[in-house]
């Protein structure tokens, strides 16, 4: 039955895929949404059913499948996310009708998630490395969706996955293909009995090369600099995949490298925290001065896939450990770190959709221009606030659950660097909720401005998507043993019911019903007893002076923590320059992409073709290279030498040259 399920969810997914057929441009988005809305259905089905039964294996057109309690958890937050963006792009879409295109979107966002099913359902590497390209590419297709506007987001994040994510999987697998002798005998459990036979040389290279190619698809810190471009020039349905979803493929590629075909190290856990923590400070202090609503999600994205591996480190560090209790330990931060992976997927999905209710009401990302837009919006405003309570740890919300999780494996370690850790984390959700007050009250306080009293409430397909995710933070914080139910699979119940050390959540120490309960009689008691507010509202005082518009006197994004940001200006500064150094590889290999287009443009002579850039390269050039076979490569080997200069050019050549090799 849960193969069915799989099969059934899979075939919605190309139902949608191919419903681009249909002409019409809403149809087409109506089409494509309502089949990824039954798809995700199905997918939540199949959870259900395969819960305690598990693992489950099968094929899947010739292709091995294992669903497993790791598995599950990565299947509910693609079902989870997926079924509440698709219900949102039912008519979010609406608002792109002039690029047309609609077949394209239809074909990638069904893919897309298609592929992410794929992915943490195969217990084979090649086709792991595979589905991961796939979903690499439909992301890609989708974040340059508005072309000129995005196109260059889009460019620096599929060659950056190219550069730091591709190669490093191709080079794992290649050393993978080294130990079982054939591509058909590279299931995860076939390389983890024979990876004894490796040299030490090899076994480190081949954990390097898993964990680069973690960290790129993660935005893990220096490799973060793709993540606001791309997340804020995405439409906000498919930022919500990226940051809600997709990052997350990451986390499951990780943690099953690490424990299904290596070997969890204390040294590769130490390198997994170090980075953690590296990650949420950075992204976390960067998203408190942006005052673009996506690019300040963006950030926080970054950082709390920081939060993510710092509880997975802990596991990777302690699981194995003989002494029982800081096994427990281990256990408890890698459940922490899957709990936090889902709970990020549903706050900040949440949040994309409301940045993108926002945009689609007032037509800016801006938080400097928004203004009193709950007055307007009251449904958006209250799912927005729901989230933004997830995301910055409050009690009675999900986001609480799990970093309690974390700053208590990591307290309880009595390691120092990982206590060191959890307080370095526990400081910086306070940074989280300083941030979202700017966030919130930027775009939802005060009164409507000029732009934003022309606004209006978006559709209920929106609402809806919004609502869903915004809810669960709501339920899981209050009824946390619900996701605990699942994300403890992998690492095995008991955790549920743990009394050691005083970590249940349903156990005296603390009980989320019981408070609820307390704060919901306090608040009734408060709007009973409250005196009666008056209806009209106060303006601002500006002394009778008529020279500046009242506009003037409201408190702006870029007002917020202005003071803090110049206090820790060389910390900005010092990010800065290795996110600008990033971007200049990326710039120098985008040139050697168009200075091949180029020569290969004006060696097929092709009449009045001029390419100077990517944007040239968008067009739709056709190539006639047949009718230039022998010329075009004469001229190609005498000019190499020009492309050498590019030192990325010269990674790529040796990289692949080296792989080539170890194939061979």
């Amino acid at each position: 039955m849960v193969i069915y399920l799989l099969e059934l969810s899979l075939s919605l997914f190309v139902l949608g895929a191919i419903s681009g057929l249909v002409v019409e441009y809403k149809s087409v988005m109506r089409l494509s949404s309502t089949f990824a809305t039954l798809a995700s259905l199905a997918l939540i089905a199949l959870i259900v059913e395969a819960y305690g039964h598990l693992p489950i294996k099968g094929e899947l057109l010739g292709t091995p499948i294992m669903i497993d309690g790791l598995s599950l958890v990565f299947l509910a937050i693609i079902g989870v996310v997926g079924l509440a963006d698709a219900i949102y792009t039912f008519n979010y879409m609406d608002k792109y009708e002039k690029l047309g295109k609609a077949w394209v979107f239809a074909l990638a966002y069904n893919a897309f998630l298609a592929s992410m099913v794929l992915l943490v359902t195969t217990s084979h590497l090649v086709w792991f490395v595979f589905w991961w390209e796939i979903m690499t590419f439909s992301a890609f297709v989708l974040v340059i969706w508005e072309e000129k506007d995005s196109l260059w987001a889009g460019a620096q994040y599929y060659i950056t996955m190219h550069l730091t994510s591709t190669l490093p999987l191709l080079l794992a697998m290649a050393i993978g293909y080294s130990v079982v002798g054939s591509f058909d005998g590279m299931g995860f459990a076939d390389i983890a009995a024979h990876i004894g036979t490796l040299s030490p040389g090899l076994v480190k290279l081949l954990y390097a090369s898993f964990l680069l190619a973690f960290m790129a698809k993660s935005g893990m810190v220096p490799l973060h600099f793709w993540i606001p471009s791309a997340y804020a020039s995405a439409p906000s349905n498919i930022s919500t995949l990226l940051s809600g979803v997709m990052e997350k493929m990451a986390v499951y590629g990780l943690v099953r490298a690490t424990f299904d075909i290596l070997k969890p190290t204390v040294a590769f856990g130490y390198l997994v925290a170090i980075l953690g923590v590296v990650t949420l400070v950075v992204g976390t202090l960067y998203a408190l001065k942006q005052t673009n609503a996506k690019r300040l999600l963006a950030y926080h994205s970054v950082g709390q896939m920081g939060y993510i591996w710092l509880g997975v480190a802990i596991g990777i560090t302690f699981m194995k450990n003989p002494d029982p209790t800081l096994a427990f330990i281990g256990t408890l931060g890698l459940a922490a770190g899957l709990f936090h992976a889902l709970n990020h997927a549903l706050f900040k999905g949440s949040l994309f959709l409301s940045a993108g209710a926002v945009e689609y009401a007032a037509g800016t990302q801006d938080l400097n221009k928004v203004s009193g837009l709950y007055k307007i919006m009251p449904w958006t405003g209250v799912f927005a606030l729901l989230a933004s309570l997830g995301i910055s740890g409050v009690p009675l919300f999900n986001g609480f659950v799990s970093k309690w999780m974390i700053y208590e494996a990591g307290y309880y370690s009595k390691n120092f660097w990982f206590v060191l850790g959890a307080i370095l984390a526990l400081l910086i959700s306070a940074v989280t909720l300083a941030s979202f007050i700017k966030f919130y009250n930027s775009a939802f306080g005060g009164e409507p401005n000029e732009l934003t009293s022309k606004a209006k409430e978006v559709p209920g397909s929106m609402l809806i998507g919004q609502g869903i995710l915004s809810i669960l933070c709501l339920v899981i914080g209050v009824f946390p043993v619900v996701a605990l139910a699942i994300v403890t699979l992998p690492v095995g119940k008991g955790v549920i019911t743990a009394g050691v050390l005083g970590l249940s959540f349903n156990s005296i120490y603390f009980s989320p019903v019981l408070l609820a309960i307390v704060l919901g009689v306090l608040f009734i008691a408060f709007l009973l007893f409250l005196p009666a507010r008056a209806k009209e509202t106060a303006k601002p005082w500006d002394c009778g002076s008529t020279l500046f518009p009242e506009e003037t006197y409201r408190l702006r994004a870029s007002d917020y923590y202005r003071p803090y940001e110049k206090r820790i200006g060389a910390f900005y500064a010092f990010g800065d320059f290795f996110g600008d150094l990033g971007t200049e590889v990326i710039n120098r290999t985008i040139a050697a992409y168009v200075w091949i287009g180029k020569y290969f443009v004006r060696t097929a002579e092709i009449p009045r073709v001029t390419v100077e850039n990517v944007d040239d390269l968008r067009d739709g050039v056709t190539l006639h290279l047949d009718d230039a076979l022998i010329m075009p490569i004469v001229r190609f080997v005498k000019v190499v030498g020009i492309i050498s200069k590019t030192a990325v050019v010269l990674v790529l050549i040796v990289a692949v040259a080296v792989l080539a090799a170890l194939i061979w």
